[in-house]
């Protein structure tokens, strides 16, 4: 611990005064980092050996992952803002430059493509997907019956 004596007045240093703030930033990155790697190797023992790993225990670990990396990001940027006073401008603007381009990522992956035109055949009575959209038919007598879902 730092102590600076000025003026008679004792004061704590501010890295030191967010201690608790950045053990709980440090725990949530280290769960965060020993989830992702649990999950690479259940994938990796998954991709070997299909029929004795079980994929189930991906879904709750991804949640594990979402949020204690979410909770870590936000924290640490806690930490920055109340540790470093003279930073807060540049770490604020930052993270909304983060933000903004992680917005745009997933806006461009959740936006098909306009460009690709494709067909699909196949024969009346069955359902056809291409991943984007799925056509459904049937014939009743004369009457053909076509259901288009996106």
């Amino acid at each position: 611990m730092v102590i600076t004596v000025t003026s008679g007045e004792c004061l704590v240093s501010a890295p030191q005064r967010y201690l608790a703030l950045r053990f709980v930033v440090v725990f949530l990155a280290a769960l965060s980092l020993v989830d992702l790697l649990s999950m690479l190797v259940v994938v990796v023992l998954h991709a070997s050996s299909p029929a004795t790993v079980a994929t189930g225990v991906l879904a709750p670990m991804t949640f594990i992952l979402a949020g204690a990396s979410s909770a870590a990001v936000v924290l640490c940027l806690l930490y920055g803002v109340l540790a470093y006073p003279a930073h807060r401008t540049t770490l604020l603007v930052l993270a909304l430059i983060v933000l903004a381009l992680f917005g745009a990522h997933l806006y461009t992956i959740n936006t098909p493509p306009l460009d690709v035109n494709t067909t699909l055949s196949g024969q009346v009575g069955s359902i056809q997907h291409d991943g984007q959209v799925t056509v459904s038919s049937s014939l009743s007598g004369s009457a053909l019956a076509v259901t288009v879902s996106v």
